[in-house]
């Protein structure tokens, strides 16, 4: 597994400050986190997101520089821990090898993953925190000692913080939890409610602590997150003219979404995209693996398809565009169930559709990484990307 995960990282690394994202990149995300953290200002940055990915870019930018590299290196360090956390996972909902190392290949491998692993997009983080959260909560679950239910509490309330999403997952887990305590008494609940409810709002007000320093209360607070809030569930279509051809959930898994006259490259071609064609086997395989856990009782494996379906749901809801970099936070959760169906129904010979997937992925790399190539190679998927 450490070679898979050793792939994604390069794949996340090479030619690094060469590909210019500007959607969701350095104009915004690089002055904001300075002027956040060291002054409490929502500055240049969309002020109705949450503050923390701010004092984590950072951070970053201190121990790597002020520079695309030292900009970036976020989303590759967290993304290329997102390949390794989705391994884990797997390989407690699966409980075999192959299938788990496929889930963690394909993630590693995949063009969307890759493209925003190498921007300043909080998403990664998030994505990060929420697996790292299931993970411990499953480990909680197990166990049942007070310092596992911290660290779920404590995860939960930062991936809060960066990334509204995680309460998703967060609210599956309390209910699973709750239903699991409810013999044992009021005291049992309330220990419960402590650790996944309180604790996470306490961390997830924290990160407001350089905002609140300038003067603000905790009503202003409030006030702030309200308005946050309506702003992001009915912000104007209009606002989003210039991304409209990557909006739309529905389309995620059934036609071709992607980017590509949006971006610049100095090398080569630079786009990013949803990967149909392995997309596409992510409801299916979710159904099946959904239908598997409740069967069994096995609850890694309701835990992470019925993640994957609250979130899905979650962003075909809003009235607003949602764009395709949100499918960022389901696509762990998809491949996981992926690599199960795959596993369940052709057994042996899994191993050919995996090594089929990752061939075809290896293949639209140079799209994400800037590589040069002969355009003749993928004139087909760039005209599906500026609708020719």
């Amino acid at each position: 597994m450490f070679a898979v995960v050793a792939v994604g990282f390069l794949a996340r690394i090479y030619n690094l400050g060469a590909v210019e994202y500007w959607l969701n990149d350095t104009p915004l995300n690089a002055p904001s986190a300075s002027m956040y953290t060291l002054h409490g200002y929502f500055g240049s940055d969309m002020w109705w997101t949450q503050p923390l990915k701010h004092i984590l870019l950072y951070a970053n930018i201190l121990v790597f520089g002020n520079d695309p590299i030292g900009w970036r290196m976020r989303g590759v360090l967290f993304g290329t821990g997102v390949i390794f956390l989705t391994y884990l996972l797997a390989r407690i909902v699966i409980r075999r090898p192959l299938p788990a190392i496929a889930a963690g290949l394909l993630l590693a491998l995949d063009p969307l993953s890759i493209a925003f692993s190498r921007t300043t997009s909080e998403d990664p983080v998030a994505v990060f925190l929420m697996l790292g959260a299931c993970l411990l909560w499953l480990r909680a679950m197990k166990h049942d000692r007070d310092r596992e239910w911290i660290l779920v509490g404590l995860v939960l309330g930062i991936g809060i913080a960066v990334r509204w999403y995680v309460v998703l997952p967060a609210a599956l887990m309390f209910i699973m939890a709750i239903r699991s305590q409810r013999r044992r008494g009021w005291a049992a609940l309330a220990r419960i409610c402590g650790y996944s409810i309180v604790l996470p709002l306490a961390v997830y007000v924290m990160a407001f602590v350089p905002w609140v320093a300038r003067g603000y209360d905790l009503r202003e607070l409030v006030l702030l997150n309200a308005d946050a809030f309506r702003v992001q569930a009915t912000k104007l279509a209009e606002s989003y003219h210039v991304l409209e051809g990557i909006a739309g959930p529905w389309k995620w898994f059934i036609v071709w979404v992607g980017a590509y006259n949006e971006l610049k490259c100095p090398d080569g071609v630079a786009a990013f995209f949803n990967n149909l064609p392995i997309w596409l086997l992510f409801v299916p395989s979710t159904v099946m693996l959904l239908w598997h856990g409740l069967k069994r009782r096995h609850v890694p494996a309701v835990l992470v398809s019925a993640s994957f379906v609250v979130l899905y749901l979650f962003f075909l809801s809003p009235t607003r565009p949602i764009m395709l970099y949100s499918a960022q936070a389901i696509l762990p959760f998809g491949f996981i169930a992926l690599s199960f169906g795959a596993d369940a129904v052709l057994k042996s010979r899994a191993w050919i559709a995996f090594v089929a997937g990752a061939a075809w992925s290896l293949y639209l790399y140079p799209l994400v990484s800037g590589i040069p190539v002969p355009a003749q190679a993928y004139e087909w998927l760039i005209r599906r990307l500026v609708g020719g």
